[in-house]
């Protein structure tokens, strides 16, 4: 940027707060003000899709901004803002510009949100549906398997507790829970390392 443009981008970027302060419209980073602003964007789609637009300009090595809105969607407790539709928006616009190298990172997604993340993104684009049905199938067929194996440790009577998975409750402990038969009883919790 030239500049006289930078002078200029200086010189249109203030304004003021609701209640008269002066302010900066921008920080002038692309990147900085995605990670700044994207979260507020949650009803302002328009915006974001703005943002994330100039921030793809910006970050030459795209893993900046792709993890911003990892940071958005982070739903694990450790520091994650939980923005499921600021997720969603900044995803597809990423799509529509950069559709092969959203490939790398699907399968990331369910672990920092929900199953329901890909499902959103389905439909989109071929190569991201193709991409999105390949890791639902594998996730299925890992679900399907442990399932079986689980069943047969059961009925060979070698199944050991997994928290948070399986556990084998005899009679006398089913009692002590007055016959409840609610799962977390018995499984718990499973423990997730940081």
């Amino acid at each position: 940027m030239s500049e006289l443009f930078k002078a200029m981008a200086v010189e249109n970027n203030n304004t003021e707060t609701e209640n008269g302060c002066p302010a900066y419209k921008s920080t002038l980073d692309s990147l900085l003000d995605l990670f700044a602003s994207g979260a507020s964007c949650r009803s302002d789609s328009k915006r974001l899709k703005s943002l994330v637009r100039k921030a793809y300009s910006e970050d030459k090595l795209f893993c900046i901004r792709i993890r911003i809105l990892f940071y958005f969607r982070d739903i694990r407790g450790n520091g994650g803002q939980g923005e499921r539709n600021v997720f969603r928006e900044g995803m597809k616009e990423l799509i529509d510009i950069d559709p092969k190298t959203i490939c790398k990172v699907l399968r990331f997604i369910p672990f920092y949100g929900r199953w329901d993340d890909l499902i959103a993104l389905y439909g989109i684009e071929r190569s991201i549906s193709n991409h999105i049905a390949e890791i639902i199938k594998f996730q299925i067929n890992e679900d399907i398997q442990k399932l079986a194996d689980t069943f047969t440790a059961f009925q060979e009577g070698t199944l050991e507790d997994v928290k948070g998975f399986c556990a084998v409750a005899d009679l006398q402990e089913i009692e002590k829970q007055d016959f409840i038969l609610t799962p977390g009883r018995y499984v718990g919790i499973e423990e997730v390392e940081d």
